[in-house]
């Protein structure tokens, strides 16, 4: 997974078209019958940085290997909608922003697997001898953005963005959820002491064209308490309605 983010980054970071110096405008001032030209160079302020909005995206957990885990990629999915932003312009192309929203993850996985704490207060995949429906882990967080956005008029005043940084994660809630075929019937099991971190960040890169763009993301620090749960990295690819 990491060859398939970095490449993306790569494909980013060569689609970025070169800034260009803004054309000096000239004007002319008569003083004593004579004309002065003067150039003045205008710096044409930048629009808002691209990140309020909503978004969805497909999720997936780089480390599920090493439990012998298979997640459903088809089925593990995350809503963010971005409530706010705030934007700093540092020049004719450049734009630096912050913000608020929220995030909900849900993470489907194959088999008769659930995550869940032992009797150490450890958490882990167990295996179950009784037939699963569905298991899954929901992670909600709050997020936090710090972004670097480059933006450039192209044809038709269509507008170019690229966008990089980090958003902070704030756990807001989490579960794991298993459904048990018990008897012909479904029956609903949840385990909530779960040792995932309080607060994370994540790694976010975002290119479009007006007021839509796609994304990726990464988080490199592992979602769970280091020696309390296994060792997963959450990454996610979607688009996004600004």
């Amino acid at each position: 997974m990491k060859k398939i983010f970095l490449s993306f980054i790569c494909a980013i970071m060569l689609a970025m078209p070169v800034c260009a110096q803004e054309e000096s405008e000239k004007s002319s001032v008569l003083i004593d019958g004579k004309f002065y030209s003067f150039a003045f160079n205008w710096q044409h302020k930048p629009k808002g940085v691209h990140w309020s909005g909503a978004s969805f995206s497909f999720a997936g957990l780089e480390g599920l290997d090493n439990y012998d885990v298979i997640s459903k990629m088809g089925r593990s999915y995350s809503f963010t909608l971005n409530v706010s932003n705030f934007s700093l312009p540092l020049s004719s192309h450049f734009v630096f922003g912050t913000g608020f929203g929220f995030d909900w993850t849900r993470y489907h996985f194959k088999g008769d697997v659930a995550l869940k704490d032992n009797s150490a207060g450890i958490t882990e995949f167990f295996a179950d001898t009784r037939p699963f429906r569905d298991s899954k882990l929901l992670v909600y967080y709050a997020t936090f953005p710090l972004v670097l956005e480059y933006q450039k008029k192209i044809k038709n005043k269509t507008r170019f963005f690229m966008q990089g940084g980090v958003e902070g994660l704030l756990k807001l809630y989490s579960k794991s959820e298993a459904e048990v075929r018990i008897d012909n019937a479904i029956k609903e099991e949840y385990y909530r002491d779960l040792n995932i971190l309080p607060v994370n960040f994540r790694v976010v890169f975002r290119t479009g064209f007006d007021n839509v763009s796609f994304f990726c993301y990464y988080q490199p620090i592992s979602m769970f308490a280091s020696g309390k749960g296994p060792e997963l990295h959450p990454f996610g690819v979607g688009i996004a309605l600004h």
